[in-house]
C-alpha cells in the first residue's frame, strides 16, 4: 500500500532518493482518511476488547511501521538532509494554529468535542486528517535535526539503539507496574511521574537487552 506513495514517482520509476514534499503529504493524507475511516465506528477513546486494542491510532500506527521498514531497506536516512525543514517546520506552526478552530467548531467551548473524536462528521475527517500531518512534520523535523545536528554514537548509545524496538514492544507493561507502585503514594501527579520515569525507563531498556539476547529472539529484536 506504502510502495506507490513512496517508493515510485508519478511516472512509476523507482525513486532511489527521498520521497517528495508531495509524495509525503498524500501519505499522511491517506493514513488520516482512513483512521476517519475507522473512527466512524471505533471514536477515540474506546478500546476494542479482549485484545484491549485501541483501533483508532492502529492505522497510524501500522502505516508508520511500515514506512520506517521502507526508509530502513531504502537507505533513505542517509539522505534526510534533503528534507525541507523549513517547510515542515512552518506546516507544523500552522497545524498548532488550526487546532482551536477545529476545537471550536466541534462544540469545544461547549464542553462536547465528540464530533472531533469519531462518527461520520466533517470535524472528525478534519482531526484525522490535522492528526496525521502533524505527526507525519514532527517526525521529519525530529529526524532531520538529530540526523544533521547530533549525528554522534558511543557504545551505551548504540546499545540502547538495537534495544529500542524490543523496549517499544515491552513498555506498556513496565508502565502498569511502576504507575501501580506510585499509585497510592499522596504525593502531586507530577511527583508520581518523576517517580515512575527514570526506573521504568532504566529498567525497560535492561529488560529489552536481555529480551533481545535470548535464543531465537535475536533475529527479530
Amino acid at each position: 500500500v506504502l510502495y506507490p506513495f513512496l517508493a515510485k514517482d508519478r511516472f512509476g520509476k523507482t525513486i532511489t532518493n527521498t520521497p517528495g514534499t508531495i509524495q509525503i503529504i498524500l501519505l499522511a493524507l491517506l493514513i488520516g482518511c482512513l483512521t476517519f475511516a475507522v473512527r466512524i465506528f471505533q471514536p477515540v477513546g474506546s478500546v476494542f476488547q479482549p485484545l484491549n486494542l485501541q483501533l483508532p491510532h492502529t492505522t497510524q500506527y501500522v502505516f508508520l511501521f511500515l514506512a520506517g521498514s521502507l526508509v530502513y531497506h531504502k537507505g533513505w536516512l542517509d539522505e534526510i538532509g534533503e528534507i525541507n525543514s523549513r517547510f515542515w517546520s512552518r506546516l507544523i506552526a500552522g497545524l498548532l494554529m488550526a487546532l482551536p478552530v477545529v476545537f471550536v467548531l466541534s462544540g469545544g467551548l461547549e464542553g462536547d468535542a465528540a464530533p472531533a473524536l469519531g462518527g461520520l462528521t466533517w470535524q472528525s475527517l478534519a482531526y484525522s486528517i490535522w492528526e496525521q500531518l502533524l505527526c507525519v512534520s514532527v517526525i521529519l523535523v525530529f529526524l532531520k535535526t538529530l540526523r544533521t545536528q547530533a549525528n554522534r554514537t558511543s557504545p551505551i548509545l548504540k546499545e540502547l539503539a538495537k534495544s529500542s524496538y524490543s523496549a517499544y514492544l515491552i513498555h506498556p507493561l513496565m508502565l502498569v507496574v511502576f504507575t501501580t507502585l506510585v499509585n497510592s503514594l499522596t504525593i502531586h501527579p507530577l511527583g508520581k511521574i518523576s517517580l515512575a520515569l527514570l526506573p521504568g525507563l532504566v529498567l525497560t531498556f535492561l529488560a529489552a537487552g536481555l529480551l533481545r539476547r535470548l535464543p531465537g529472539l535475536r533475529q527479530v529484536l
